[in-house]
């Protein structure tokens, strides 16, 4: 299945390669980033009646004993207290010990996920295949155009994102339905703006102001296009 193909390259060529950037400079590594801590993807591959998915967490572990969970503020650096306003759920305290994380959300509930800081991949965290994935250069440009697909018999949706090396961005998403009696496109938006990309971050400004913060990281693949994960999505690059 083409989903757990790049699941599984994504795991085993995350930190491998740098790619098309401003400078000739390698992408950096977690230790020259902002925040204190360690970025942490998690994949899950779940089988559904339309052939299954992966499922994409995002953590930092910070070395005072802070964990995030897919954050929403961006990763460098993390913002606890934005985290708490809106993300409670998902922000807490943790200590480790004997392979396991000992975790005290925001919002009162707790925890214990195993984990192995020396081989993340024996353990996961809460099981699953866990990489640490590489952090790219500040203001990171990229060229090129990426597409989330997502479909079942009788509906698609197409995010579309065209980055561009001046730093602005294309997004379109698209929505079809495949009914009886219903055929074609259901509804398509248009929106652009620029970007920026530090670290494990991607910040996207709007043109009616509005301000996204996403998680990213990246896998190069042998004939030199990207394959993109932004938050929980896959987007693989198209054409040139």
């Amino acid at each position: 299945m083409r989903t757990n193909l790049l699941t599984a390259a994504l795991l085993l060529l995350a930190g491998c390669t740098s790619h098309d950037k401003q400078s000739d400079g390698p992408s950096r590594s977690d230790s020259d980033t902002e925040s204190e801590g360690t970025v942490y993807l998690r994949s899950r591959v779940w089988n559904n009646p339309y052939g299954g998915y992966t499922e994409y967490t995002w953590f930092y572990l910070s070395d005072d004993g802070v964990i995030v969970r897919n954050a929403r503020h961006g990763m460098n650096p993390i913002n606890p207290e934005k985290e708490k306003e809106d993300n409670e759920k998902n922000i807490g305290t943790y200590k480790e010990r004997q392979k396991k994380l000992f975790i005290k959300w925001e919002d009162g509930k707790r925890d214990t996920f195993d984990f192995n800081r020396d081989d993340p991949s024996e353990l996961g965290i809460d099981g699953g295949l866990v990489t640490v994935p590489n952090a790219f250069d500040d203001d990171h440009r990229i060229k090129g155009q990426f597409a989330y697909t997502s479909f079942n018999p009788m509906l698609s949706k197409v995010n579309t994102i065209v980055f561009k090396k001046n730093g602005t961005f294309e997004l379109t998403n698209s929505t079809s339905v495949n009914v009886k009696d219903v055929t074609g496109t259901y509804g398509e938006n248009s929106t652009s703006g620029k970007y920026k990309i530090t670290g494990n971050t991607l910040t996207l400004k709007f043109a009616n102001g509005n301000v996204e913060k996403s998680n990213i990281a990246y896998w190069k693949n042998d004939d030199g296009s990207l394959l993109l994960v932004i938050n929980n999505k896959t987007f693989p690059q198209e054409g040139e």
